[in-house]
């Protein structure tokens, strides 16, 4: 998606875009294929089952998650007939992403963490939750936690400077940029479909002591779900 905020770009958008590629008809039914086995694996229990040990088992030798860059074409049928049917809904997913995030923030505000914060003027939707730990070792121990109580978690970065090296020629001379990617711990908010059962800030432990050890856990009722 290309959102201009420059009316006067629009017609060369619109050239530019109009000069790439169509997808054929079997791309399409592959893709559509590849795709819904991707969000069918990501369930309960094929997840932790297979799909994330065998993904981090090949993910080197296969790019699953099309990581290692792409071919500019026009957007697929069916990708565009998936977003025009999710964005009727977005506005309102999202204002549920930011309670959510909001009452996260709140409820891990006393702690060592580094959470997201809203500049003036700004917003926004929460699609990704990060938190950012003192070190990369409080942040291991986080994601181990979390796994064990049914919460996936990405350490979305802690890639990067690696295969920027391998495919784009960094050269290693951003020190720290390579630190900081290593502390950082995402939660998807948009995937937590019933809330009413355990809402994010009720599974993540709250940490209270300097060694992170996990304190408690609470349960809150909540009747919204995405």
């Amino acid at each position: 998606m290309i959102i201009l905020n420059n009316n006067n770009l629009v017609d060369t958008v619109q050239r530019e875009i109009g000069i790439l590629d169509n997808y054929s008809t079997l791309n399409e039914i592959k893709h559509s294929l590849k795709v819904y086995a991707r969000s069918f694996f990501y369930h309960k229990p094929w997840f932790g089952l297979f799909a994330l040990p065998i993904g981090l088992a090949i993910e080197d030798k296969v790019d699953l998650m099309n990581k290692r860059g792409f071919m500019p074409s026009k957007i697929r049928k069916s990708d565009l007939g998936a977003m025009l049917k999710k964005i009727s809904s977005f506005e309102r997913k999202v204002e549920i992403q930011r309670k959510n995030s909001i009452f996260l923030i709140e409820e891990l505000k006393d702690t060592p963490l580094i959470l997201p914060y809203e500049n003036k003027d700004t917003y926004c939707n929460y699609y990704l939750f990060p938190i950012v730990f003192r070190n990369k070792e409080e942040g291991d121990l986080a994601c181990d936690f979390l796994r064990k109580k049914g919460v996936d978690t990405a350490k979305l970065y802690c890639e990067t400077p690696l295969k920027a090296k391998q495919y784009y020629g960094y050269t290693g001379n951003c020190a720290n940029t390579e630190k900081l990617v290593n502390t950082i711990l995402k939660l998807s908010i948009v995937f937590l479909r019933c809330l009413s059962l355990l809402i994010p800030a009720t599974i993540i432990p709250c940490v209270r002591s300097k060694n992170y050890e996990y304190l408690y856990e609470r349960r809150i009722s909540v009747k919204e779900g995405i």
